[in-house]
């Protein structure tokens, strides 16, 4: 079945949409996890010691929940550039490593910049990473 070249485009488009979507997800969970982070209270009477381990366990999970979204997106895009349809196997595995490469670096770099940017806190204070 030939795919006219209208149609393709169409394709990568919603593909470049729901790629989108995603890293709006991404963002929107890691920021709504720094929020709890800088939100939750203990009671008065607790310790320094508990305020660094509950910090350094906010850090891990969003380390954790990064790598996690970064598995949904390489897997989401692979499953997208089968949909795109392709003329040639080099055009879908350009395709592939683009998304991938820029997706990625996003979702590690650029959102963590924009939650620094939205609320700055010292990476190495009180409720940072050390």
């Amino acid at each position: 079945m030939k795919v006219s070249d209208a149609e393709r485009s169409g394709n990568i488009f919603y593909s470049y949409a729901i790629l989108f979507m995603l890293l709006v997800l991404s963002f929107a969970a890691l920021i709504g996890l720094k929020y709890w982070q800088t939100h939750t209270e203990l009671p008065v009477n607790s310790k320094a010691r508990i305020d660094q381990i509950k910090s350094k366990l906010f850090s891990v999970f969003m380390a954790i929940l990064t790598n996690f979204i970064n598995f949904i997106l390489s897997h989401s895009i692979e499953l997208l550039a089968n949909v795109e349809k392709h003329k040639t196997k080099s055009d879908r595995l350009t395709s592939l490593i683009f998304k991938i490469i820029v997706t990625q670096t996003i979702n590690t770099a650029f959102v963590y910049y924009i939650i620094w940017l939205i609320t700055p806190s010292n990476p190495l204070g009180k409720a940072g990473l050390v």
